[in-house]
């Protein structure tokens, strides 16, 4: 149907019939350009027909194909064409390939929603049939669903893909962009230096604020060292400051649309993690997401791929795969929130997301610089967070995307010095599995803070991320040894056990066979121990819980001293009496006393 609202038809004027090299960009002023038979390009691009200049006839307006776009998750073909609409502004919009050749209704109805005008329904279907032979589109694009590290055709680098820019390095020719429709989450308010100077300089002195700035950096080197999905979950009591220091945290990659809430369903969560691919997903107040919906999320969070869903050709498609640092914020830790809900919590949802209680007594600020109070503080970081935002992400991505290739080589190194120096902290020389894998993501967090202060663009000094991420893991640390206890009382229990007759234990040199209580101290390889027969552990120390129980408690938190074959029994020679031979006993490490 031809729109009768649109722009009136032009005046016939004396044109030039150019030949279609001269061609010129219809935004100019331009003489008129010669087309495909005889149509032509007048210079406000509107598409006349006519072989004289005094016989012309409007056809339709502005139309354009200027790029080809192929999904690169279905290879599906696209066009992109600009037209200009009834009321003279150019607009853009994304056609299928097959509209463009044969029998043009199908395009027309796309174009008319947009605005298109046509002015001769006849001569514009021929128009259309076979503009794109005529007059194809001169840049291929590759099409991308989710933002993050993307491949580069024949090139060995990736490029790193946002809704606001496509990082790419030096020389390289990079036709890869966000899809239209992907959130446009990223953006960007004010000056790097003002970000700087007015969310990142106050941060400093307090350990939880660098902590959660440095996980917003950490999502995007996940790719580079082929580390897994992780996340930390900061918790404390109402107006702790969790809120200021998630807003912070976000600031490093946009404003509010950056930030999500646990509000949802585990299918809701997924539908949003895609979007945060390589780079941070926010999530605040766990207490408002179902403890049930917060269990399945935590591990589909963190396994990095989302469920299949049914395509248009009614067939299983497969789940898409992302990489995020999740950082949550709540009343209460993982582990309590689940419990309240009648969760029985695994050992493996605290590893993927794990909690950080705020201090005690400063909640997340620990130092308040020159303000009166920690009121104040809050409320001025908060203003500053929401007026600057967005430029330290784009600069960092800028410098990695830029240093890929060194990086790949040189931050495995890194992380690993960082997940030691964080182990030393323990009061063990044997961390458990749950320990090392939280070190390990915990050093990955403190070395994208580093790459950071390198890279100027956290204004701190050298160390002071790596130094944040000690006290938060030992914080850590203290916290999940307290919450074992409850998880395992059998564990609790045997603890209690050596704090409470440590004093009154004998060495092993003073060794009874018949002794009613056969508990013992004695250096096994190097290292003080606690030597229990087997009968005196399963008839009494674990009475209430079975020797099962007890064992498997030990051996979970590296308490035991297993034998050479993996058995829990270790032979050991009496000091002193060879004639005694060598006796059976569990030997417990030492460290079962410490604090942590």
């Amino acid at each position: 149907m031809i729109d009768e609202n649109a722009n009136p038809r032009r005046d016939s004027k004396p044109r030039l019939k150019l030949s279609k090299h001269l061609q010129q960009d219809a935004y100019c002023e331009a003489p008129a350009i010669q087309m495909m038979g005889h149509y032509t390009r007048i210079p406000d691009g509107n598409v006349q027909h006519g072989v004289t200049d005094g016989e012309r006839e409007d056809v339709c307006s502005y139309i354009r194909y200027t790029e080809k776009v192929t999904d690169t998750q279905t290879n599906k073909v696209s066009v992109r064409v600009d037209i200009k609409d009834h009321q003279g502004f150019h607009k853009t919009i994304l056609v299928p390939r097959a509209y463009t050749i044969g029998n043009p209704g199908r395009l027309l109805e796309l174009l008319l929603n947009a605005g298109f005008c046509i002015f001769d329904l006849k001569l514009a279907k021929e128009f259309l049939s076979e503009l794109y032979e005529f007059e194809p589109p001169d840049k291929n694009i590759d099409s991308v669903t989710s933002p993050g590290w993307h491949a580069i055709p024949n090139v060995s680098d990736k490029a790193f893909v946002t809704n606001y820019q496509t990082y790419t390095p030096t020389d390289t020719d990079c036709n890869i962009e966000l899809d239209g429709a992907a959130s446009e989450v990223c953006s960007r308010k004010g000056k790097l230096i003002e970000w700087k100077e007015h969310v990142a300089k106050p941060c400093l002195g307090n350990p939880r604020l660098i902590l959660m700035l440095s996980a917003s950096a950490s999502a995007a080197l996940l790719e580079l060292l082929g580390h897994h999905n992780f996340g930390l979950h900061v918790f404390g009591p109402s107006r702790a400051g969790k809120t200021t220091g998630f807003v912070v945290a976000g600031s490093f990659y946009g404003d509010s649309q950056f930030r999500s809430s646990w509000n949802a369903t585990n299918n809701a969560l997924q539908e949003i993690a895609p979007s945060r691919n390589d780079m941070a997903l926010f999530l605040d107040e766990i207490s408002q997401c179902d403890a049930k919906q917060v269990s399945a999320a935590v591990y589909d969070l963190m396994n990095g791929v989302t469920k299949g869903r049914l395509n248009s050709e009614i067939k299983l498609a497969a789940g898409i795969r992302f990489r995020v640092a999740v950082i949550s914020t709540g009343e209460d830790s993982v582990q309590e929130h689940l419990q309240q809900g009648g969760i029985n919590v695994k050992a493996g949802q605290l590893i993927r997301l794990f909690s950080i209680p705020v201090h005690s007594k400063c909640g997340m600020f620990e130092d308040i610089h020159d303000y009166d109070s920690t009121g104040e503080f809050a409320t001025d970081l908060l203003k500053n967070a929401d007026a600057y935002y967005g430029t330290p992400g784009h600069a960092f991505l800028r410098r990695i995307v830029l240093n890929q290739n060194k990086l790949r080589t040189v931050l495995p190194g890194q992380v690993q010095k960082i997940e030691q120096t964080l182990l030393a902290c323990l009061s063990t020389d044997n961390p458990t599995a749950v320990q090392r894998s939280v070190a390990k993501s915990m050093a990955v967090i403190a070395c994208a803070g580093e790459l950071a202060i390198r890279y100027q663009i956290f204004p701190w000094a050298k160390g002071r991320a790596i130094w944040a991420a000690k006290i938060c893991f030992k914080a850590w640390n203290r916290y999940d040894q307290e919450a074992e206890l409850e998880r395992n009382p059998a564990l609790g229990a045997l603890k209690q056990f050596f704090h409470d007759n440590e004093s009154s234990l004998l060495p092993l040199s003073r060794y009874v066979a018949t002794s009613e209580f056969p508990v013992y101290t004695h250096n096994v390889d190097g290292n003080p121990a606690f030597l229990v027969s087997p009968e005196y552990f399963e008839r009494t120390l674990c009475r209430q819980f079975g020797k099962k129980s007890g064992l498997d408690a030990l051996k979970k938190h590296g308490l035991l001293v297993q034998n050479s074959r993996g058995g829990p029994t270790r032979q050991t020679t009496i000091p002193k009496k060879p004639e005694l031979g060598k006796p059976g006993f569990y030997v417990i490490r030492a460290t079962i006393l410490a604090s942590e």
